[in-house]
């Protein structure tokens, strides 16, 4: 033991274990992939489950975590990647590692269309197999050019917010999109009209009731952002910003 003051002993600590990923980190770029205006064929990474998982990968990717290696850009499945599953409120236990393990199984096959009409392949090599359910220990190697959209204007994303709202898609979306658009100190407007190409919702979902019980929950289970509802628009704040001059209006590229 290093002796030191009252013999006191100082033992290296690494990086990740002091944050203990209180933070998550998204990417636009990256997130979501089965968007409506991404995916266009059969091949669609949908569902609370590939959005959770994108969380999860571009957190690992963006800190210093042990399990990810920038040089090959391999990622391996370890205890950091199921920490921050539980931690993002995505279960890991019985069922929910076989769905962990088919959705990562179909990010390595899946194929989808930036912004500007590029082809984009997530995933060069894996040893993930469809024939064993396991995934601990596996590794994904991807891309280069996928790693680029993962680590490219990358914005953070409290999990604590996350959390209670992991079971809810559109509430993962809403709450991606606070933190990618909303900016400090002024509100972020969205149409109503707009949301049906901003959100890959039913129409269900983005009906006025179904909005107003999700901008409840989310209001009422974290304190990083404010969800209002009007006849024409929905209005994300800043917690403890009600009103500001400015405002950043969100809205599709090229809408049709």
């Amino acid at each position: 033991m290093n002796e030191g003051t009252y013999g006191l002993e100082t033992i290296k600590a690494d990086y990740h274990t002091i944050l203990g990923y209180d933070i998550g980190y998204v990417a636009a770029e990256s997130y979501p992939l089965f968007a409506p205006y991404r995916a266009k064929d059969k091949q669609t990474f949908s569902g609370r489950v590939p959005r959770l998982l994108s969380i999860i990968i571009t957190t690992l990717v963006n800190t210093p975590s042990r399990e990810w290696n920038a040089e090959t850009r391999t990622l391996t499945i370890g205890e950091d990647f199921f920490y921050l599953a539980n931690k993002c409120g995505l279960n890991s236990g019985g069922d929910g590692r076989t769905t962990v393990h088919d959705r990562l199984l179909m990010l390595t096959e899946i194929q989808f269309t930036d912004m500007d009409g590029n082809k984009i392949i997530p995933v060069s090599h894996t040893d993930i197999s469809p024939d064993f359910l396991t995934v601990e220990h596996r590794r994904i190697t991807f891309t280069e050019q996928f790693v680029r959209m993962m680590t490219r204007n990358v914005r953070q994303l409290p999990l604590k917010c996350l959390y209670p709202n992991a079971g809810s898609a559109i509430g993962i979306d809403l709450l991606v999109l606070s933190a990618l658009y909303c900016p400090e100190n002024h509100r972020l407007i969205i149409e109503r009209e707009d949301l049906s190409s901003l959100l890959p919702a039913s129409s269900q979902s983005l009906s006025t009731q179904s909005l107003l019980k999700r901008f409840k929950e989310l209001n009422d289970s974290q304190t990083e952002w404010t969800y209002r509802m009007t006849k024409h628009s929905v209005t994300i704040s800043p917690f403890g910003v009600y009103s500001s001059e400015d405002a950043i209006r969100l809205r599709r590229k090229n809408r049709s």
